[in-house]
Formats: structure tokens, C-alpha cells, sequence
């Protein structure tokens, strides 16, 4: 935040109106990494509940487009991006049945401690030194509207300033990704199941109808007898199908791209996030 920045807080009360859930009684959750197919995991998730009677619910993104910011992005080495308070907030979230959750890039700390619904939710991750790569590009095409668009204005200014390596290697940047990785170690530790963005590519690239198949085979248990995966297949095809954005994330992306960087600077990034590539499964 700049010295010059005037900051303005108060107490707002928010009333979110929630789809009414069908008879489910154990709500699902979908979590995600940044930069790490998160787009289409929303869809997947929105195509799952449409078919399966959820009410999905992605709260973060329906206060943000009301103006309401869980979070501060612009200290990257803050201990969570979420602002104080968020913990109650979601309490009263898991306290709601037949929801399908989802948009979540990192949670709150002490929220994976608490999380007791490991069977029924889903963490996909990607290696998070390609995480930081895409990073540095991927701000440049980020939208800027909501309560968060101010803090990616200011990160743009930066990564126009420094070269991709500076960037990586920012402990700005090295924070930021421990954080993301180290927010659901409890998860991890607990066995949620996690989803690897590099093992849902084909040969045809990225395939959201693996990621689609992947999810649903695992969260069968909590899937009314009679869901229809090819129904929620093509809902899944028909919001890509009128979703330009999404287009784009359910048939790119790559992989690996982190190799690219000099050897210096991979060692040293290596060195750097060595205990989440190990929690999460990647080599060094």
C-alpha cells in the first residue's frame, strides 16, 4: 500500500441469497491452487450441480462482484491474503447443506484444520514453480473489475518493471507460494483427494471431460443414484462452448514451463519451495 493511500473501513452487513438445496444432506467442496485450471474446475463444479441438484455456491466471487474484499493481495508476504474475520464467515458456509463450494484459491489459516469433509471435497494443484512462471504473464490479461482489481493493477506495474527469473525469485513471490501450498497442508495430511493439473492433460492437451470424469468417479458416494454423467458432460461442453475465456483455459495451457528458466534460477527456486513440491509430489 502506498503512503499516500487513504483507507476508509467499516462494518458492512452482507445478505446472500442462496439457491435452496435439493435433499442432499453432505455439501461438496471444490478447492483449487492459482493459476491451476481453476476456470474450468468452476465450470466443472457449476456443471456438476446443475445436474446433481446442488446449490453452488462460490461466495468469494459473489461478494467480490458486490463490492465486498475477503482479501488483500497486495502484501504477498502476508500470512493469508484473507483479511481478519473470514474464519466466521466460513464457518456459517460448511453449516449449510446441499452445497456444492467452489472458487476457492486458498483458504483461510486454520480453516484446512478444521476441515472435517475430506471424503467429499477435491484439491487440484499444479507445480508451483510453473504456478509463479504463469504468473508473470498471466497478469497482464487479468481483469481488474470487482473489489480485488486494484491489486492486480499494482501487480501488473511490478511484473512490468522486472525481468520473469527477478520475479520468481521475489520473496514476495517465493511467500506467495508457500502460502497458497502450505494453507491446505492440513487438507493433504488428512487425505483429500488431490488432483494433479499436469496428469489431466491427453494428447490433445488439457482435457476438462478427464477432470470432469476424475471428480465425479471420486465424489460417486455423495452423487444421487441416478446422476447422469453425460448430462453433466454436456453442461460442462456447453458452458465452454459460450465462454471465450474458458475456451482458451479448457484446451491450453502447458506444463513444465518452469524448466525454461536459467539453471541458477531453477535451483535456486527449487531450494526455495522444497517442502510444497514434496507435499504435493514433485520432483526437484
Amino acid at each position: 500500500m502506498d503512503d499516500e493511500d487513504i483507507v476508509i473501513e467499516f462494518d458492512a452487513r452482507v445478505r446472500l441469497r442462496v439457491k435452496r438445496p435439493a435433499e442432499h444432506k453432505q455439501s461438496l467442496y471444490f478447492f483449487n491452487l492459482y493459476r491451476a485450471g481453476s476456470s474450468v474446475m468452476e465450470a466443472v463444479a457449476e456443471a456438476i450441480a446443475s445436474v446433481a441438484g446442488f446449490a453452488p455456491l462460490n461466495i468469494v466471487q459473489a461478494l467480490d462482484r458486490n463490492g465486498v474484499l475477503l482479501s488483500d493481495a497486495q502484501d504477498y508476504s502476508r500470512e493469508s491474503v484473507y483479511l481478519s474475520g473470514v474464519e466466521d464467515l466460513m464457518d456459517q458456509m460448511k453449516a449449510v447443506p446441499g452445497c456444492l463450494h467452489y472458487g476457492f484459491r486458498e483458504v483461510p489459516p486454520g480453516f484446512s484444520d478444521a476441515f472435517d469433509f475430506i471424503a467429499a471435497a477435491v484439491l487440484l494443484v499444479r507445480d508451483p514453480r510453473d504456478i509463479l512462471y504463469s504468473q508473470y504473464s498471466a497478469v497482464a490479461r487479468h481483469t481488474t473489475e470487482g473489489a480485488s482489481g486494484a491489486d492486480i493493477v499494482k501487480l501488473r506495474d511490478l511484473t512490468a518493471e522486472i525481468t520473469r527469473e527477478a520475479f520468481v525469485l521475489d520473496p514476495h513471490s517465493i511467500a506467495f507460494a508457500q502460502r497458497i501450498v502450505e494453507c491446505y497442508r492440513p487438507m493433504v495430511e488428512k487425505g483429500i483427494r488431490v488432483l494433479r493439473y499436469e496428469d489431466l492433460f491427453t494428447d490433445e492437451g488439457f482435457s476438462s471431460d478427464l477432470l470432469l470424469r476424475t471428480v465425479t468417479e471420486h465424489l460417486a458416494p455423495f452423487l444421487p443414484d441416478d446422476f447422469d454423467p453425460d448430462a453433466a458432460l454436456a453442461q460442462l461442453t456447453l458452458r465452454i462452448a459460450n465462454s471465450k475465456a474458458l475456451q482458451g483455459h479448457a484446451t491450453g495451457g502447458t506444463y513444465g514451463m518452469f524448466r525454461k528458466l536459467d539453471a541458477a534460477t531453477t535451483e535456486q527456486l527449487n531450494a526455495a519451495l522444497a517442502p510444497q513440491l514434496a507435499l504435493l509430489g514433485y520432483e526437484q
